[in-house]
């Protein structure tokens, strides 16, 4: 026996299921050079030759394909996790001028560590 208080459950119409949009295949001839410069890219990027066309065609960048494993990210925790230390160790006063400047010599480092592995995944 049917609950009257639920709402009542929505019916789909008549007919077949709607079906999920697909891409259409392309077929193009390219001379041989350019097949071996397509190939090229392929091994430098890590992308098939079709996501490279589709990325060309839209003007987006034919760079590397980045892909973070498990240990990348725990290395890039470690680094942040470094910067916080580095950044407390610079702004205490427990240590002397000395040691405060080596600190932040090695804060600045790490930054810009960071900053070309962050340039490097905006790509």
């Amino acid at each position: 026996m049917a609950d009257s208080n639920g709402p009542e459950k929505k019916k789909r119409g008549p007919g077949p299921r709607p079906k999920a949009l697909h891409y259409k295949s392309l077929t193009i001839s390219l001379p041989p050079q350019d097949i071996d410069r397509l190939l090229e890219q392929k091994k430098q990027t890590g992308r098939s030759r079709s996501e490279l066309l589709r990325r060309a065609w839209q003007g987006l960048p034919l760079t590397p394909q980045v892909k973070r494993g498990v240990l990348s990210v725990a290395f890039y925790r470690q680094l942040v996790r470094l910067v916080k230390s580095l950044e407390e160790l610079v702004a205490t006063d427990e240590f002397g001028p000395a040691t405060q400047g080596q600190a932040q010599a090695k804060l600045d480092q790490v930054q810009r560590f960071i900053s070309v592995l962050n340039e490097g995944d905006t790509q």
